[in-house]
């Protein structure tokens, strides 16, 4: 049985950058910056 599976080039990117970390050649901070995230500050809960 075989599944298919389709992403978008965004995702294939995101997924590559994962795959890299796991491999142990990119850390989570370099892929942060590749992906332009930033770290908001934490929201509290009202």
């Amino acid at each position: 049985m075989s599944c298919l599976i389709t992403m978008s080039q965004k995702e294939l990117h995101r997924l590559e950058l994962i795959q890299r970390i796991r491999g142990g050649s990119l850390t989570v901070v370099e892929a942060a910056a590749l992906l332009r995230l930033s770290r908001s500050p934490p929201q509290c809960a009202v």
